[in-house]
């Protein structure tokens, strides 16, 4: 029996939840947790890894810039930076000149304290790695951030005053300088590409044209300065030569540890004389240029070192290079480079005893001038000389300089060419000289030193030889803790990179 149908059931409709409101957050908490996130992550980075510091000071110019004019010179138009820290130091135009034609800029504005600084450029701001001297021991050359070991009683600055220097010695090491270079153990110490690339100092270039003479002196018509190029116009046999004869106010073919950046301190003034810039004949010199390869003739590069007269003799016919030392052959090689035609660039250079000559970038031929024997004299006069200083004064009697080590009379450059050729962008450079005047002494000496250094500590040394505050005068200065050296636990880290200012941003070696 079949029932009777079911009523449908219909479900009771049911109501839709209405979405809950989220809450809006105070934008101002939200910001002040973004901020606190943000400062905590900085304070984590700048602890441990990375910090930003300002450069005050030149000690380690041309790498590194402090509180500075730019100056243009107003006879060759080059551009540098003229060291500058107010309100401390005083400018004097007249004293200030140009390390390319040896100008004196008279266009630097005078400057008195309390005086408007017109002109004036603060210091390089660089980022230093604090975390790498964590995982490895710090690099001879490395340009390292430290907190000051000394501080001078007078200047009333906190202990954890920070430097930046070079560091060149390391622990247990036996630290000299021997006529500007550094020798340590008994063996002279070369820098790396990277570091010493920053340690050229400029002499001249020839892309910045003289409104007043030029530096080259020739007989003859056989070498020619046509704007920016040194022409050589073909001999009548034998070599032509034409040399390098310095800036104004310069004395002949000598190259001394001049700065730009700094004031002619050749001026002996007890005023403003500083510990020794342009009083030093440097013999590492390094002249470049580019030359359209010809098919014959020859080339000779010579640089000159008291009675050593060291060059590089490039035969073009024969794509041939020798390297020579006042006649005697030292090494030769061949040049297959020169065998594409075409503008290549050459280098010729003497650096920490080794002579080097260097097509397109690449050295094609060297050599090692290193002598054991000659610097076992030197180091044996240097420490003599520093004993009698110490007994002359304990006796209050009169030194004899006669027995100091003396430094270098003579360097410079001179160009020979037997046929035709053209020489461009040719450019002048000398390594930095380490000097050693310590007070109240009025010239620099030639050697320095012995330094023992002890375990865990280094030794420090400034760019700017002359004017740099660092492990050679720590010692001599009244200081609290009286040492020479930068412990081991005062290392904040390696400088890394300029970030500021935008013309100058790079990496720092």
């Amino acid at each position: 029996m079949i029932g009777p149908a079911e009523k449908k059931r219909t479900a009771a409709p049911t109501e839709k939840k209405k979405p809950r409101k989220k809450r809006k957050g105070n934008p101002w908490v939200e910001n002040i947790e973004s901020l606190v996130i943000a400062v905590v992550l900085a304070l984590i980075i700048r602890t441990f890894v990375v910090e930003a510091f300002v450069i005050p000071t030149g000690s380690m110019a041309l790498s590194l810039y402090g509180n500075h004019f730019n100056v243009k010179c107003p006879n060759c138009g080059y551009k540098y930076a003229l060291g500058f820290n107010p309100p401390d130091s005083r400018i004097v135009p007249e004293r200030v000149r140009c390390v390319n034609c040896g100008a004196m800029a008279s266009a630097v504005p005078a400057y008195e304290r309390g005086m408007p600084i017109p002109g004036h450029a603060g210091g390089d701001r660089i980022l230093v790695n604090k975390i790498l001297y964590k995982f490895r021991e710090p690099d001879r050359w490395d340009p390292f951030v430290f907190v000051n070991p000394n501080v001078r009683a007078e200047d009333r600055r906190p202990y954890k005053t920070t430097y930046i220097k070079r560091l060149v010695g390391l622990p247990g090491e036996t630290l000299e300088i021997v006529r500007g270079d550094v020798v340590v153990d008994g063996t002279i110490q070369r820098k790396p590409a990277d570091a010493q690339s920053r340690l050229w100092m400029p002499v001249y270039d020839i892309n910045y044209e003289w409104t007043e003479g030029h530096p080259w002196k020739t007989t003859g018509n056989a070498w020619s300065l046509e704007g920016r190029r040194l022409v050589a116009n073909g001999s009548n046999g034998g070599l032509a030569w034409v040399t390098y004869m310095g800036g104004k106010g310069r004395k002949g073919d000598v190259i001394r540890d001049d700065y730009g950046y700094d004031q002619d301190l050749t001026v002996e003034n007890a005023s403003y004389l500083g510990r020794g810039a342009g009083l030093n004949v440097v013999t590492d010199v390094r002249v470049s240029f580019d030359v359209k390869t010809p098919g014959s003739g020859r080339l000779v590069l010579s640089l000159l070192c008291d009675d050593a007269d060291d060059r590089a003799e490039i035969d073009f016919a024969s794509r041939r290079a020798t390297l020579t030392r006042s006649g005697r052959e030292l090494a030769s090689t061949e040049l297959p480079a020169f065998s594409n035609a075409g503008t290549h660039h050459l280098e010729f250079y003497r650096l920490d005893y080794l002579l080097v000559l260097a097509v397109d970038g690449e050295r094609a031929v060297e050599y090692d001038l290193w002598d054991p024997e000659a610097y076992r004299r030197w180091s044996e006069r240097g420490r003599n000389f520093a004993d009698h200083v110490r007994r002359m004064r304990d006796m209050a009697r009169q030194r004899d300089d006669t027995l100091a080590l003396d430094g270098y009379k003579t360097s410079g450059v001179k160009l020979g060419a037997d046929g035709s050729c053209e020489l461009t962008n040719l450019k002048i450079h000398r390594d930095v000289y380490y000097t050693f005047k310590p007070k109240p002494e009025t010239k620099p000496r030639h050697y320095a030193g012995p330094w023992k250094i002890p375990e865990d500590c280094y030794f420090a040394l400034g760019d700017n030889s002359p004017e740099s505050l660092d492990s050679r005068y720590w010692k001599d200065e009244d200081t609290t803790r009286n040492t020479s050296w930068v412990p081991a636990d005062h290392l904040i880290g390696k400088a890394l990179v300029i970030w500021w200012h935008p013309r100058r941003i790079r990496l720092i070696h």
